[in-house]
């Protein structure tokens, strides 16, 4: 299965055009609080990977009805969870993709533009 993927410039923009975007940080809590995407504009949310990976073996419903209707763009670290978690979630019926390289793509891109 091939998943979708964006990368920093792209999530920018879309950030800026579309109401139903949503980034589903699935790090740990701590990392999302210590450092997340600043997007103002655009809907954040936390889900630890592990409660992803359970979807695997439960409809999730709760989860899962949070982000249908939305498109959906899931960040890790370096976009290796966040592909798991992206093929799980695209199982359930959403419309997903990754940050490409995750959040350390993100930073590198922030630096590049403040240079």
């Amino acid at each position: 299965m091939s998943i979708k993927k964006i990368d920093p410039e792209t999530l920018i923009q879309k950030g800026k055009d579309m109401e139903n975007l949503l980034l589903l940080d699935v790090r740990p809590r701590e990392s999302y609080h210590t450092y997340k995407i600043d997007m103002k504009e655009v809907e954040q949310k936390q889900i630890a990977k592990e409660q992803i990976f359970r979807l695997e073996e439960s409809n999730g419903e709760a989860i899962v009805s949070s982000l249908k209707g939305k498109e959906v763009v899931v960040v890790c670290t370096r976009g290796i969870a966040a592909t798991k978690c992206a093929e799980i979630l695209v199982e359930k019926g959403c419309d997903v993709q990754i940050l490409e390289g995750g959040i350390t793509a993100w930073k590198r891109y922030k630096e590049e533009m403040e240079n």
